[in-house]
């Protein structure tokens, strides 16, 4: 989920607006209709279990990637584009103009960009044995009693007490940046070549990582790119600067942190012997953070 959620089931509607699945656990059955805002990306078993290699460098920040089967199934190859959902046995696509289908046997996923919520993010997050993650807000419940949720895009759901494992709650002093959307953002490519960002992964997809320390959570960009995130309400940012391990040994960048529009961080030679960087920015009573990260000396860029 676009929300930071994760859950899955048997899909049974997807329209341009909304996916439909049913998710079963331990004999519980909930239908989920999730809007395509709220989506962050969509994966059939086989990639989820890795027995099927998708490589994601290099997708588009303003389309949606679908992932499909070459025809003889050896290989996985992208197609970008607007998802427009599934009609009988096609996924259909809005590509360059123009309506193509997708058989669904072929789509192994979906990375959605193009219409994601800009929306405040949820107050928490239920989890439920078996692993499911839904964001949201608790309605009620106790112990005997249904939990009554609603989830972040709107969707009232009840799920045995005893299936619930705790709520998660986001408490006003720490959120993943992850968590927000930019407000606005800019990529410039070098040559033809534009990987962008990503968030919680690599561009290739893989762990972030900093010298020796991996990270769950974070931003992954490439020069230069630019991201401008709404910080209405919150008071500090914290996070560690650093070049993504091995996928940037050659690379180096400039970094800078911008609040209202003014440089309160700059580093203007960041690489992979610089190590992990600790930041700290004071953002009370501020509107606006804008993280900018520039081809660094001599326009090095294998600053993944």
């Amino acid at each position: 989920g676009a929300d930071g959620g994760t859950w899955w089931g048997a899909l049974f509607g997807w329209g341009p607006d909304s996916l439909k699945i049913t998710a079963q656990h331990a004999g519980v059955t909930q239908e989920i209709e999730t809007p395509v805002s709220h989506l962050q990306e969509v994966w059939t078993t086989p990639v989820v279990l890795k027995e099927a290699k998708v490589d994601r460098a290099g997708e588009p920040n303003d389309k949606d990637s679908i992932y499909v089967k070459t025809a003889d199934g050896k290989s996985i190859q992208r197609v970008t584009g607007r998802v427009l959902g599934q009609e009988g046995d096609s996924l259909q696509v809005d590509y360059e103009g123009q309506k193509r289908g997708l058989k669904m046997a072929r789509v192994v996923g979906v990375v959605f960009q193009g219409q994601r919520t800009k929306a405040a993010p949820s107050p928490g997050t239920l989890v439920l044995s078996g692993g499911h993650r839904l964001p949201g807000t608790i309605q009620s419940g106790s112990r005997g009693k249904p939990i009554v949720f609603k989830t972040g895009w709107g969707q009232v759901i009840e799920w045995p007490y005893d299936r619930c494992v705790f709520y998660e709650v986001r408490n006003g002093r720490n959120v993943w940046l992850t968590d927000l959307q930019p407000t606005s953002q800019e990529s410039v490519p070098y040559f033809d070549n534009n990987p962008g960002w990503s968030a919680d992964k690599s561009l290739r997809g893989g762990e972030l990582k900093i010298a020796d320390k991996s990270y769950p959570r974070g931003l992954c960009t490439h020069s230069h790119t630019t991201l401008t995130y709404d910080i209405t309400g919150y008071s500090k940012f914290e996070s560690d600067l650093g070049v993504q391990h091995e996928d940037g040994r050659l690379g180096r960048a400039a970094v800078r942190i911008l609040v209202d529009g003014q440089v309160v961080f700059e580093n203007t030679d960041l690489k992979l012997e610089s190590g992990r960087v600790a930041v700290s920015v004071d953002v009370q009573g501020r509107k606006t953070m804008t993280l900018d990260v520039d081809f660094g000396e001599t326009f090095d860029v294998g600053d993944d």
